[in-house]
């Protein structure tokens, strides 16, 4: 028998990650990559394409995105990008960290079992009570607060359903978006 096949097959000592564990991190990692890559710059790009709007501008509003989040909304106004395009271009910065921060979070904790011991023990005392109290729905004041940088961390270790927990983050953050745009071009209509 190959020796590689030989510790795939042995228990890892306790707290060490197994040798075959390596693929399951690695993978998450990827998809972490692609799915922040996707949101910030290729979604992005294509909106820039498929618009006509210069790629420059389409980029400076999904930086603001990463810096003031659903509130990026505001300089799109402020450069007079259309409303739509300035709305897709922060929805797809959040979204695809929302997403990818869910993913890098399961990847940490499949290379950890000591992060593993510690999440279980959170879920079993906190998620009870929050679940209880707020139900899943607590993710939608919570992105709206504490931001897309927070919020996911917050779903992962409550162990929330991730698909579920994303479309209830990525929905709330999209009704953030259009609350400030109304706001923003309201008052702009002011002055």
């Amino acid at each position: 028998m190959p020796a590689a096949m030989r510790d795939t097959l042995q228990e890892p000592a306790p707290g060490e990650p197994s040798p075959a564990g390596f693929r399951g991190p690695f993978i998450r990692g990827l998809w972490a990559g692609l799915f922040l890559f996707t949101g910030i710059v290729g979604v992005p790009a294509l909106i820039s394409l498929g618009t006509g709007v210069p790629f420059p501008l389409i980029l400076a509003v999904a930086g603001s995105a990463l810096v003031i989040e659903y509130a990026a909304v505001v300089p799109g106004v402020a450069l007079q990008l259309p409303a739509y395009i300035t709305v897709l271009v922060v929805l797809s910065v959040g979204s695809g960290v929302i997403t990818g921060s869910l993913e890098i979070f399961d990847a940490f904790s499949l290379t950890s079992p000591r992060l593993s011991r510690f999440l279980s023990r959170v879920r079993m005392r906190t998620a009870g009570k929050f679940l209880h109290r707020y139900g899943i729905w607590g993710l939608a004041p919570a992105i709206l607060v504490a931001g897309f940088y927070v919020t996911p961390g917050l779903s992962f270790i409550l162990g929330m359903p991730k698909k579920r927990s994303i479309a209830i983050m990525t929905g709330a953050f999209l009704l953030g978006e259009l609350v400030t745009l109304s706001i923003a071009t309201g008052v702009l209509k002011l002055l």
